[in-house]
């Protein structure tokens, strides 16, 4: 193989109008909004990413479990992002559409360096920049994960290549510094020793024919990164056992995770295809091995595997490139289960550079081969279809715009799932519509009545509304303790303020009002726990019915301070941009 690379300066100008094409493609995700589906646990509801970098929240960082996943050096991102941008969205979503413009541009130089063959190489790379599919991984603020473990992963690809191709002992430990990082942000990469073997075959070139002694040694020499991908695999299974995500096998069975692994494979080579209705959320779906959808996937899956195998002296990329989408997506394919869903698009964030790669090999040649009327044909081919591909993931973009486009756009292509009417509802609960919220609330609680946020959210929108008695019934079936008389629930309300439990105080004094309409003590509490949470309206019309039915009560310590902090907050909400 011809391995004349283009010059230094024809590489970097290609790397920067990769970085350059991929950022404005996806410049849009730059005006969306934290989403309802778990921003608020990474984000903006997060108090130790709140706390900004500092001795605590770093060893928080490398020791915490939360969410049913460990990954430190993103959770120190996010923290480094809050102390620059604070609440802002703006600067999170800058964050990951950098790193993915910057890893664009990585994997183009990565590729370049292991093929030789700069068609292939720039077109895989800006696949990877703009498809549709992976829109959901650089919009989402909680997948910093994949932007910023993949940019290390091809960081190490890169870093391997280079030291391959100018046919020196690879760099064990830059390589295995960086592999560590992605590992500490993400642990999808967990296969990624694998697929330097593969790449050691095609197209380094380090196996010889007759050479299984030789394999060993590439496979022995890689010990640290399998390591390295042993340790990470057991501290994510503890990880998410420990936070329940992991779908217990009498829940689904093994031979329903392999149709399903199966069924997902061709799943996502449709819709790296076809990418329509990429929805955030695909419900997962009971299948047997025996039914004709896995069948089919089986055989699809099966007549690519034989025509790589077939093909592999002549194209040996097909089959370099199929392995490498089969073996990178295996951690998350669905054999251990993981959450709700029955596929993920962000799963496919580097899987899909194998084939991009495959497919990039293939247009190099045909390019190479054809004459001058059949390349025009071929630039004019792909332009429309690059074009095409573009606006699907503008308007891609545009579904991430906050968690009502999100949810929505999910809820119209799928079947309700309690995780997207929740994000929805509590999307209209953020922005202060507490008939819509309550609606859903109740909607959520027909899918699972035992999911306690909704019953409690259900409670906070009837209380929001000023139905006292709904709001009652519902917190009457989530307080840990139920008060025997109204005087009980005023002195509990007064504990649970004392301790700085507002949602358990409001839940009190709700159930004092219910039955002593005319308590101005109440009135007022309820009232300061309403602005704890952000609600000055509701907190100000209890305020005002404190002191009509107790004058006096502005004379109690801290009514003056409240009712003005409600008055401002109102205010600020009012002259507040929208977004």
């Amino acid at each position: 193989m011809d391995r004349t690379l283009p010059s230094r300066r024809s590489r970097l100008l290609t790397a920067l109008a990769l970085a350059a094409i991929t950022f404005l493609v996806l410049a849009p995700v730059l005006r969306c909004d934290f989403t309802t589906f778990d921003d608020a646990d990474y984000v903006t509801a997060n108090p130790h990413v709140q706390e900004g970098i500092s001795l605590d929240s770093t060893l928080w960082a490398f020791t915490t479990f939360e969410h049913a996943n460990w990954h430190p050096l993103t959770w120190l991102s996010l923290q480094l992002d809050f102390e620059i941008n604070g609440k802002n969205p703006f600067g999170f979503h800058l964050t990951n559409l950098l790193l993915h413009s910057l890893t664009t541009s990585l994997l183009y130089l990565a590729l370049l360096n292991l093929t030789g063959q700069p068609i292939a190489s720039a077109l895989a790379a800006l696949l990877f920049g703009i498809h549709p599919l992976h829109v959901e991984s650089v919009a989402w603020i909680t997948e910093r994960k994949d932007t910023l473990s993949t940019f290390f992963l091809v960081a190490a690809l890169l870093s391997y290549a280079r030291a391959a191709a100018q046919g020196r002992p690879w760099s064990r430990s830059i390589v295995t510094l960086l592999f560590a990082m992605s590992l500490l942000s993400k642990s999808m990469g967990v296969t990624f020793p694998l697929l330097l073997i593969l790449l050691d075959v095609w197209p380094l070139r380090r196996e010889p024919q007759a050479g299984p002694t030789r394999l060993f040694k590439l496979t022995l020499e890689k010990w640290p990164l399998f390591l390295l991908s042993l340790g990470s695999g057991v501290m994510t299974i503890v990880a998410q056992s420990s936070g329940g995500a992991v779908r217990a096998f009498r829940h689904s069975g093994l031979a329903e995770r392999l149709a399903n692994a199966l069924h997902s494979y061709t799943v996502y080579l449709r819709q790296m295809v076809w990418p329509r209705d990429l929805v955030v959320l695909t419900p997962f779906e009971r299948r047997s091995l025996l039914s004709p959808a896995v069948l089919a996937a089986t055989a699809v899956l099966v007549v690519i595997t034989l025509l790589a195998i077939r093909l592999r002296i002549r194209r040996p990329h097909l089959l370099t490139g199929w392995l490498w989408y089969l073996g990178t997506l295996l951690p998350v394919i669905g054999i251990l289960s993981v959450g709700e869903h029955d596929h993920a698009n962000r799963y496919t964030y580097f899987p899909l550079v194998g084939l991009f790669l495959a497919l990039g090999c293939e247009l190099e040649q045909a390019w190479r081969r054809w004459s001058a009327a059949g390349r025009t044909v071929l630039v004019c081919a792909g332009c429309v279809l690059l074009g095409a591909l573009i606006l699907q993931t503008r308007a891609q973009c545009a579904v991430w715009k906050n968690g009502e486009t999100l949810w929505l756009h999910a809820l119209e292509r799928t079947r309700p799932t309690t995780t997207a009417v929740f994000g929805l509802a509590s999307y209209y609960r953020n922005t202060r519509n507490p008939h819509e919220a309550a609606r859903l609330f109740e909607k959520v609680l027909i899918l699972d009545p035992t999911h306690g946020q909704a019953r409690a959210n259900l409670a906070w929108s009837r209380l929001l509304i000023g139905d006292l008695e709904g709001a009652d019934r519902q917190f009457a079936l989530v307080l840990p303790r139920t008060p025997a008389s109204e005087h009980e629930a005023y002195q509990l309300g007064l504990e649970a303020t004392a301790s700085n439990q507002p949602g358990l105080a409001a839940a009190y004094f709700t159930h004092v009002l219910v039955r002593q309409p005319a308590n101005a003590g109440a009135h007022l509490y309820l009232g300061m726990e309403l602005l704890k949470y952000d609600q000055p309206v509701a907190a100000l019309r209890h305020f005002e019915e404190a002191r009509r039915l107790s004058p006096e009560i502005v004379n109690v310590s801290g009514y003056r301070d409240a009712v003005s902090a409600a008055k401002a907050a109102e205010r600020a909400r009012q002259f507040a941009p929208t977004r």
